[in-house]
């Protein structure tokens, strides 16, 4: 939690609640998840992470993200988004 400027002569403070969930279904390849809700800008963001590690130095990551705002009790996508990154480790 952050404080933010007091509005009216008291503190308001701007909250947000995470959760996050780890498994190794293999001892190479991993999934994490993270959930997080902002109750000032009244969204809700979602964090999933694909890691296969092929072996040292060489990994594979694959991400999806998305926002949900909430609005009047409704919850509707507002962006969402994928990412593929690959490291591999040169050896000269």
């Amino acid at each position: 939690m952050k404080a933010l400027a007091p509005a009216a002569g008291r503190q308001v403070l701007d909250q947000r609640h995470r959760h996050r969930r780890r498994r190794a279904v293999h001892p190479e390849l991993s999934w994490s998840n993270f959930l997080q809700y902002d109750d000032e800008a009244n969204e809700y963001g979602i964090n999933s992470r694909w890691r296969w590690i092929q072996g040292p130095g060489h990994q594979v990551f694959v991400v999806f993200s998305e926002r949900l705002d909430r609005v009047n009790h409704v919850v509707s996508p507002a962006l969402e988004g994928v990412a593929v990154k690959v490291q591999y480790t040169l050896q000269l």
